[in-house]
């Protein structure tokens, strides 16, 4: 068996409304076309939500966001958590940032392996048995207004100031 033969499928979106389909099922990517300033109150990261059932005999489900995040203050301090339909998995959260000026920007790759099989555990989002459809998202805020960013921006490219919107990419992956 060769490198990758656990693999059961993979779902790939670049968060531009694409629609890929993968074993017979369409998924249809959000359409990322601005920047989303953050909050103190945790929101959805835009791009970040997919439905999913993984195929039978499936045993491990990777999600991983690839997006850009960037300060809007100096010192930029970003609080991410990842949920399943409403729980959230805290053990995957992330505090981003602590640049120190107000155009630090980052490639920040979300990543978690979700296990199925076993007792559930809301904490690691391990999952007794995963049969029909849940939802899995990213929600950010800022640290305070004092310490604020962004997603899906960023301020310099090819030597110049040139405020740009990063699009995310978003990749679920079903091991057996």
């Amino acid at each position: 068996a060769g490198v990758g033969s656990n693999t059961l499928e993979q779902v790939f979106l670049n968060c531009n409304g694409d629609t890929v389909t993968v074993n017979g099922t369409n998924y249809t990517s959000t359409d990322v076309t601005a920047a989303q300033a953050l909050t103190d109150t945790h929101a959805d990261v835009t791009g970040s939500s997919i439905s999913y059932t993984p195929p039978s005999g499936a045993t491990l489900v990777v999600y991983e966001l690839n997006y850009m995040m960037r300060g809007t203050t100096a010192n930029n301090l970003v609080h991410v958590k990842m949920l399943i339909d409403s729980d959230e998995v805290t053990q995957a959260r992330k505090t981003l940032g602590g640049g120190s000026s107000a155009y630090d920007s980052e490639y920040v790759s979300h990543k978690w392996g979700i296990a199925i099989g076993g007792s559930a555990d809301t904490a690691s989002g391990r999952q007794a048995s995963w049969t029909s459809a849940k939802t899995i998202k990213l929600q950010a805020r800022r640290y305070s207004s004092s310490y604020a960013g962004e997603l899906h921006s960023m301020v310099f490219w090819d030597g110049a100031s040139s405020t740009q919107v990063i699009r995310p990419t978003l990749m679920i992956t079903a091991l057996r």
